[in-house]
């Protein structure tokens, strides 16, 4: 599955990193005007994939 870029997958050395980062120069997140937009995509698309998929078995296993 494809995962957005919206939030950093957490670390423990990334985190111990960010208690010293005064600049917070490691905090760097994608900040733009459509990032929910992009995500509401991504949900719906995972939606129709998913049901895409249960009428697929639905329609083999009535088939039988």
């Amino acid at each position: 599955m494809k995962t957005s870029n919206l939030l950093r997958s957490p670390s423990f050395l990334k985190g111990m990193a960010r208690t010293v980062d005064i600049l917070a120069d490691l905090d760097r997140y994608q900040n733009s005007k459509n990032a929910d937009t992009q995500t509401l995509n991504q949900d719906w698309r995972a939606v129709g994939r998913d049901f895409t998929q249960t009428i697929a078995t639905y329609v083999k296993k009535s088939s039988r």
